[in-house]
């Protein structure tokens, strides 16, 4: 029987390397369909999410 491996498989966890946004940035505009009640710390610490517009200019 041929068992088919996921790229995933084998994987290992690196929490150096986990990354994410507040839930709560505006910037988001998630419009959460029930109100968030419990957080982990590490979730309340993430990063908020600020959209910022880029404007890139190409010579012609």
């Amino acid at each position: 029987m041929l068992v088919k491996k996921t790229p995933l498989e084998g994987a290992v966890h690196n929490a150096e390397l986990e990354r994410g946004y507040n839930y709560n940035s505006n910037d988001l505009k998630i419009p959460w369909l029930i109100e968030v009640t419990q957080t982990s710390e590490k979730d309340k610490n993430l990063e908020i999410f600020k959209y910022e517009r880029k404007t890139v200019f190409h010579e012609v």
